[in-house]
């Protein structure tokens, strides 16, 4: 997978910066553009559905002709928590064959505009058996000869689908319930001559969260139910 070269901000400075709130990059559950959700909540009461999550980018201006789109999803638990066996979705993960990664958009493009590209690669890292988060990073393209961005207008970038497999039942991942964080710390565009241009800044959501709005049934004081969701 190409290796990317960070700038400032949000885009190279040979291209002439924009301010950084005209730009940014987005995370959001089910569709993409302002409908996009912060939160989903699961009952984790059977293997059947999926979750999708989608990434997108409002590009800036003076863009070269755009070859490779790519971006670094990160999935943690909170307060340092290890990463539950749900969540491992890597090769040899409990769950390794619940994800997948289109660029297909579908219902979820929403209001968002779409570029002609392919999954050229995708990866699900997670460090060892007491790591606290993953690491997706997807790559699209190549788009020969580049595509032309439009300044201001959303782009889908990709769309990420978890299944609901082994949630329940004899060979169960455990884990479903528990609370976790997805962030967008970097979106990162590519001319064809590999001239990098990364998005560090949020348009409106680089954060979203599972299980956020769950709220204990069994009987609890205001004090230990605080104490639930203290990082």
């Amino acid at each position: 997978m190409r290796i990317w070269c960070v700038v400032a901000c949000v885009t190279g400075l040979a291209l002439g910066a924009e301010p950084c709130g005209a730009v940014g990059i987005n995370l959001g559950w089910d569709y993409c553009g302002p409908t996009a959700g912060s939160n989903k909540d699961f009952a984790c009461d059977n293997n059947a559905g999926a979750d999708s999550f989608v990434v997108s980018f409002v590009p800036p201006s003076g863009l070269p002709p755009i070859y490779l789109v790519g971006c670094r999803v990160r999935i943690s638990t909170y307060g340092g928590a290890i990463l539950p066996d749900w969540w491992r979705l890597h090769a040899t993960g409990c769950r390794s064959s619940s994800l997948t990664v289109t660029v297909a958009p579908g219902a979820s493009a929403g209001v968002c505009d779409t570029v002609p590209s392919v999954i050229s690669g995708w990866t699900y890292f997670v460090s060892g058996s007491d790591a606290w988060q993953a690491l997706l990073g997807v790559e699209t393209g190549p788009m020969a000869p580049g595509v032309e961005l439009t300044p201001g207008r959303e782009y889908f970038l990709a769309r990420v689908r978890l299944n609901h497999a082994r949630t329940v039942d004899g060979d169960s991942c455990a884990g479903c319930s528990v609370r976790m964080l997805l962030d967008l710390p970097v979106v990162e565009l590519s001319d064809s001559q590999g001239f990098p241009i990364s998005m560090y800044n949020a348009d409106r959501q680089q954060t979203i969260t599972w299980q956020a709005g769950l709220v204990p049934v069994i009987s609890r004081s205001w004090g230990q139910i605080k104490g639930l969701y203290r990082r």
